[in-house]
């Protein structure tokens, strides 16, 4: 505006003392935010990439309410719309060869690099974020690449965690304990502001490091922590009868079920008898029932608080001997008819 002729180069004075129209110049040519023009949706919606969902940072800021920081770690590439926190990263210590943010970038003590949560077993796609990301010729082996490891391992030496498909990585042959990895996956899209690999699956629960590397990925110092994933379970019947490896810990844990010591007895009137016969050459003497009903009663038994006694008794159980001919077979089969009653008055 300076240049115009205004001699002020501060939108929000300028619109408040001349309004938008300006009396040479449009004011809005200069402050299309302040003016709310079409300028920079339009802007925006040329040089940002979209994600999935086909939304631009632009849209999920000023429409959505989003921060640029929050759209920032959700791996938006929010070059257009939130261009000073580009311009600031750009300068900062640890960012000599730019590519995606680190857990180290901060703006106002909040980092920038990527937070995301997925679920198991289901294909993602990561976004990373950042400025001066490498992006041409990205198939060859210098990069960039990314590979998911596990939470607290390094970037430069660790490789991808056993139960991530999607990317590769290998060691060298005859590579040393210490050796890294050389992964040969390239993004999907790249470029100059982001990167993004899909195909991705996670076959199990847990938190993991994601880590990105711009260039000269054979170098282990090359490869920075560039945020962090979180793979939940979805919750229901068959997830929690056979969890995946990790998931367990992410299952509702149900309260144990208080059951009795004992059987549940209530006091009432009635009586319930059940029979049980005995066959096969039994003699109906008197020792013989005496001695069925006291085994019978003792391999029955059981504590009844209610009572405060075991039942049945000996004296509970009634033996009979019911005779029968085996319409006419022979020898004759004696039966013992066992008469038990299961509930008494006052107790059950």
């Amino acid at each position: 505006m300076g240049t115009a002729g205004y001699g002020v180069d501060d939108c929000s004075k300028a619109v408040s003392k001349l309004g938008c129209s300006g009396l040479w110049e449009p004011i809005k040519d200069f402050c299309p935010v302040s003016c709310d023009t079409i300028e920079c949706s339009w802007r925006c919606t040329r040089d940002e990439v979209p994600n999935l969902n086909q939304r631009r940072c632009w849209q999920m800021v000023e429409k959505d309410g989003l921060s640029c920081v929050d759209a920032i770690r959700q791996g938006q590439d929010c070059h257009c719309k939130c261009a000073h926190s580009y311009f600031r990263m750009a300068g900062a210590p640890g960012r000599a060869q730019g590519g995606a943010f680190k857990v180290s970038d901060k703006i106002d003590e909040v980092q920038l690099s990527l937070d995301m949560k997925a679920i198991v077993g289901r294909t993602l796609t990561i976004d990373f974020t950042g400025e001066r990301m490498r992006s041409e010729d990205v198939g060859h082996g210098q990069g960039p690449r990314m590979k998911i490891i596990p939470d607290g391992q390094l970037c430069g030496r660790e490789g991808i965690a056993f139960n991530v498909t999607g990317l590769e990585c290998q060691q060298p042959p005859d590579a040393g304990p210490l050796s890294g990895f050389i992964c040969t996956t390239p993004p999907s899209l790249a470029t100059e502001f982001l990167h993004r690999w899909g195909g991705i699956v996670v076959n199990a629960c847990g938190k993991y490091m994601l880590c990105h590397c711009n260039e000269k990925c054979d170098v282990q110092s090359n490869w920075a922590r560039a945020g962090y994933l979180e793979v939940e379970p979805v919750i229901n019947f068959n997830t929690m009868a056979n969890p995946l490896p990790g998931c367990d810990v992410y299952m509702p844990t149900l309260p144990p079920a208080t059951l009795p010591d004992g059987p549940s007895e209530v006091s009432q009137k009635s009586l319930v008898t059940t029979y049980v016969s005995l066959e096969g050459g039994i003699r109906a003497i008197a020792p013989v029932l005496q001695a069925v009903a006291e085994a019978f009663a003792a391999f029955a038994a059981v504590r009844s608080e209610l009572l405060g006694a075991e039942v049945p008794t000996p004296q509970d159980v009634e033996v009979e001997d019911y005779e029968s001919r085996g319409r006419g077979l022979s020898p004759p089969v004696s039966t013992l008819l066992l008469a038990v009653p299961m509930a008494e008055a006052n107790g059950s």
